[in-house]
């Protein structure tokens, strides 16, 4: 409450004054990001900018993610203040080693404000994938005590290197029989 003195009046008038404080109004450019099927072990950085629209500074904090994917996560600049009209670029890193489905929410505590702020990513990790020239290794007619071959090619459709273990699973007659070459090794991902 607050009162006005008016020249040639005795008392003076009561003025009831209200309001709402307002904190700092912040938002992100966008809070939801699919990343779709990304490669394990891969390294993808993505962009979200933090806009300060109100009229005072916004000091923000992340908020720390400890879910099993949230910790594959780095996140840069963690905290900041981002002054009226100014804006943020937020980088969020992500070098996956777990495969699976993940859905994670990173927030953000801003000062002042009764809200946090939210950024939701969410996509697949899957392994490399790879095919082979042929489905079927047929030697045919062969003849005993003599050393036949076939070469099948393995190729890597990934984007990340493929390193492969393979082993016979042959009846007990026939053990020792049949050989791989190489049993395992690494194939580079395929260049597109």
């Amino acid at each position: 409450m607050v009162y006005c003195d008016i020249s040639g009046r005795a008392e003076r008038l009561p003025l009831l004054l209200k309001g709402q404080g307002v904190g700092p109004q912040v938002l992100f450019t966008y809070d939801v990001l699919d990343v779709g099927k990304l490669f394990i072990s891969s390294l993808h950085v993505y962009e979200v900018d933090l806009l300060n629209r109100g009229e005072i500074e916004a000091r923000f904090q992340l908020v720390p993610n400890r879910s099993r994917f949230g910790r594959q996560f780095t996140i840069d600049p963690t905290e900041g203040v981002i002054h009226a009209g100014e804006s943020q670029t937020i980088y969020i890193s992500f070098t996956p080693s777990t495969i699976g489905e993940f859905s994670e929410h990173f927030m953000w505590k801003v000062e002042g404000s009764l809200e946090d702020l939210v950024v939701h990513l969410k996509g697949t990790v899957i392994g490399p994938t790879f095919h082979l020239d042929m489905d079927t290794i047929d030697f045919g007619k062969v003849s005993y005590s003599f050393q036949y071959s076939k070469d099948v090619q393995v190729h890597n459709d990934s984007d990340i290197p493929m390193r492969f273990v393979l082993r016979l699973d042959v009846d007990e007659g026939v053990k020792g029989e049949f050989s791989i070459v190489p049993t395992e090794a690494t194939i580079l991902p395929w260049m597109k």
